[in-house]
């Protein structure tokens, strides 16, 4: 954003002594600090306000679904790469099965 590539801008003329008015640019300083402050605000307070409205459906699956939903992942993905292997747990390797 423009405005903290400026304040950086100010910050380091004030530092190098490049300016003629040093209150001037401290105001300025301030100024822009503020302002970018109260558009932070308001973006956060809005961002917040948005994520209250936002309802997750949610429902029980059963395991069951899962493990036939990754079965067959695991199938689409071994015509692809079938140099990929699936293990569940230490060392127990799950061929997979297509299932039409």
């Amino acid at each position: 954003m423009y405005y903290p590539s400026r304040i950086r801008q100010i910050v380091s003329q004030l530092q190098g002594g490049e300016v003629s008015d040093e209150a001037e640019s401290i105001v300025t300083l301030d100024e822009l600090a503020t302002y970018y402050k109260e558009v932070f605000t308001l973006l956060s307070a809005n961002a917040a306000r948005q994520m209250e409205d936002v309802n997750f459906r949610r429902q029980h699956v059963p395991l069951s679904s899962l493990i036939d939903y990754a079965a067959k992942a695991h199938a689409r993905c071994q015509r692809r790469h079938p140099e990929v292997q699936f293990q569940m747990g230490e060392g127990t390797s799950v061929e997979a099965s297509e299932q039409t």
